[in-house]
């Protein structure tokens, strides 16, 4: 009998050998996740920031296009058919800038959309002739 208690002893012993073991390799897996998981983060926030960079940039390019949509420079003459237009000369910068729009297009660009497609529709049914309901 006194065996058999040394072998439970020793088996007890070894049990907790082990279980400090794994107790220490799952202190290291899980400092070693912690850190994969903040590596991860600061990697889906620096994807963030540059996605974010890219999108304002591209707005800020779209809301230049719109307001440069329709700005033609308006000479104050006509060119006669045939005439060449003046050249610009040696050393000029060409401005970036749009013309200002004269006042009459100021109200079109400040109407709602909405009338406007309703203006349209009430137009093309005069034109063809049908009734108009709305």
């Amino acid at each position: 009998m006194t065996k058999m208690l040394q072998y439970v002893d020793e088996m007890r012993a070894q049990l907790t050998e082990v279980a400090t073991t794994e107790q220490t390799l799952i202190r290291a897996l899980d400092q070693a996740l912690r850190q994969v998981d903040q590596e991860l983060l600061a990697d889906v926030r620096d994807l963030t920031m540059a996605h974010e960079a890219r999108r304002v940039a591209i707005l800020t390019e779209l809301q230049g296009l719109a307001s440069r949509i329709g700005a033609f420079p308006v000479t104050a003459e006509p060119l006669a058919a045939g005439t060449v237009a003046p050249a610009i000369e040696q050393g000029q910068q060409l401005s970036t800038q749009p013309p200002p729009l004269p006042e009459s297009f100021e109200a079109v660009r400040a109407g709602d959309w909405r009338q406007a497609v309703s203006n349209i529709k009430d137009d093309l049914d005069t034109y063809f002739g049908r009734s108009v309901e709305h």
